[in-house]
């Protein structure tokens, strides 16, 4: 977890230009991507880490969720004991290939709402009208009918 959390020092200010970019700009046009570092930057340093709670409060849960059923997967997998056994390295991969899917997903799954938070609160581009991840889950939940 707290790996997660560092890594966010670099991940959120790359998913800040990211979203950004994404969005549509004023005319129906997505910003380039020195318009959009501009646009962030008249924000301040913060405005590169907007969002940076709500990414780590998508990332913790979505480890703790990933990491011990990928391993819970992979050890139970119908073909785990002849392909250790057999040394069989083609395998081994397709069994994690298949774990990391099923786990992957359903982690994705699970934190689905709070990346959806994050997203929106890293497109907004008023730093006044940015709300915490709980209260943005409760906006979202009165506007979309979600939870």
């Amino acid at each position: 977890s707290v790996a997660d959390v560092s890594a966010c020092v670099v991940r959120v200010p790359c998913e800040v230009l990211k979203q950004r970019m994404q969005a549509l700009g004023p005319c129906g046009v997505s910003l380039s991507f020195t318009q959009t570092v501009s646009k962030v930057w008249a924000e301040g340093v913060k405005g590169f880490f907007a969002g940076f709670g709500a990414t780590a409060m998508r990332e913790v849960p979505f480890a703790l969720i990933q990491m011990p059923l990928f391993e819970e997967l992979k050890h139970n997998h119908p073909w785990a004991a002849r392909a250790h056994a057999e040394d069989n390295k083609q395998r081994q991969g397709l069994i994690g290939m298949h774990c990391g899917f099923v786990a992957g997903s359903f982690a994705g799954l699970a934190t689905t709402p709070l990346d959806a938070a994050k997203t929106r609160i890293m497109l907004t581009e008023d730093p006044r009208a940015r709300l915490g991840l709980w209260r943005t889950l409760g906006v979202m939940s009165k506007e979309c009918g979600m939870m």
